[in-house]
């Protein structure tokens, strides 16, 4: 400790990831809930075959947070760098980030109102249900336009967080999924249509996003909005094709899993899968929180060369993960058919196979997130492009022969496979040569906790 209140610099660091982790941890507490409150509502109100149909649908609307290039990822890298050190550049990369997805998403908005309405959505989502069939096409039209105008109202949550305050981020974003948890239970007590829930179920990100926005802009650590900068936006584009890569792979394996199913089994077989996906994404979301706390920490740590905090803080985010995946896999193998059943009701329990795949990718997806989190935040991004590159081409057409064969555990055998096989190798070899390069170099100590 003496080692720390000798470098304030580390000091400061540690403290942001310390309220970070906390306020994350809070407000992915207060999600969960908010989820748990809404999908059960949700299923119950509108049955088993209907939920499945939603639920693909919110799948397909995933699709649309690629609408921001990887823009939001290279914000966090870049502002996580420069937000103290250059405030002036830091509002310059704030407008262009904004600029550029504002841009694309109405671009995309557009486009899909176009588009949609002429699609035969009841054969897309193989429902048979009467009145799946008759709101199928606007329910997927509304979830899409949803998701493409959360994305530039996301876009100061990143910011917030870049900057190490990550309290304002998170506490906007528990009051907004509050809210619409009790305007869902609400609206199914008087009996709204799907459509109308479905957009107030996606709009946290939207309510959130405003009050993001004034916290940003306003008070004494706020920024300000610069005049468009073309070297930048190149700069943020450069580094956002990356991550952009990265998301497609990211929805790819996390978000195809209802589509393929509905596909091949019907819209029904998704409830179950739906469900336990819903009870490890918990698990997920802690991982994110404890892994994106350390992001643009590890990006400032490399900035000034301190390399012995970079390395205890590697340890530590392993120790958590692990940690949490191990309480996460007891708890689910042993409680997680009695939490689903009295949560959604029979009709949503996982066969054991399910069960069991599901606890085996959440504990790899978590390993995952631990090593490509530090090249996140040092830049180096290439061999998340080419791993999840391939781990995309060879995840659908594995997890299309393995619903076949296995059912709906299927898909998570085949994510956890191409994790295994590919993400996790390729990435581990990138960062122990990373980690390699800057164990010789000086180091300033200071404690990543």
């Amino acid at each position: 400790m003496t080692q720390l209140a000798d470098n304030p610099v580390a000091q400061s660091r540690a403290q942001g990831v310390m309220r970070a982790s906390l306020a994350g941890a809070l407000f992915q507490g207060i999600y969960a809930l908010s989820q748990f409150i809404i999908l059960a509502a949700l299923l119950r109100y509108i049955g088993p075959e209907r939920f499945g149909m939603w639920t693909t649908i919110w799948s397909i609307a995933a699709w649309g947070l690629v609408a921001h290039l990887g823009i939001g990822h290279a914000l966090l890298t870049s502002l996580g760098k420069t937000a103290t050190a250059d405030p002036q550049r830091a509002g310059r990369i704030l407008t262009a980030a904004l600029l550029l997805v504002g841009s694309v998403s109405l671009a995309l908005a557009i486009l899909t109102a176009i588009i949609a309405p002429q699609l035969d959505w009841p054969t897309l989502l193989n429902v048979h249900d009467p009145q799946a069939v008759s709101e199928s096409g606007r329910v997927a039209l509304l979830a899409i336009l949803m998701a493409l105008a959360g994305l530039p109202a996301s876009l100061a949550g990143t910011a917030l967080l870049a900057c190490q305050r990550g309290r304002a981020s998170y506490a906007a974003m528990i009051a907004a999924h509050l809210a619409c948890a009790a305007a869902v239970v609400l609206g199914v007590n008087q009996n709204w249509s799907l459509a109308l829930l479905t957009c107030i179920i996606l709009s946290p990100p939207i309510i959130a996003g405003i009050a993001q926005w004034t916290l940003l802009l306003t008070g004494p650590h706020a920024i300000q909005l610069r005049k468009w900068d073309r070297t930048v936006a190149h700069a943020l584009i450069h580094t956002g094709t990356g991550f952009f890569i990265m998301e497609l792979v990211g929805i790819g394996l996390m978000q195809t899993g209802p589509i393929i199913i509905a596909r091949r089994l019907g819209a029904i077989e998704v409830t179950p899968y739906a469900a336990m996906f819903r009870l490890i994404g918990l698990v997920l979301a802690i991982y994110t929180v404890v892994v994106l706390a350390y992001w643009p920490a590890f990006g400032d740590a490399a900035q000034r060369g301190d390399h012995a905090w970079f390395t205890k803080a590697l340890r530590w985010s392993f120790l958590k993960t692990l940690a949490l995946w191990i309480v996460a896999a007891i708890g689910i193998y042993f409680l997680g058919d009695w939490f689903i059943n009295w949560w959604l009701g029979p009709e949503a329990l996982p066969t054991t196979p399910l069960k069991i795949w599901m606890i085996v990718f959440v504990g790899l997806q978590g390993l995952f997130l631990w090593i490509t989190t530090p090249l996140k935040g040092l830049g180096l991004l290439r061999s998340q492009v080419i791993s999840g590159t391939l781990m995309t081409a060879m995840f659908i057409p594995l997890a299309i022969y393995l619903c076949d064969r296995y059912a709906a555990a299927g898909v998570p055998m085949a994510q956890s496979l191409v994790i295994l096989l590919i993400g996790l190798p390729v990435n581990a070899l990138v960062l122990r040569r990373a980690f390699s390069n800057n164990a010789t170099s000086k180091n300033s100590p200071g404690d990543p906790l």
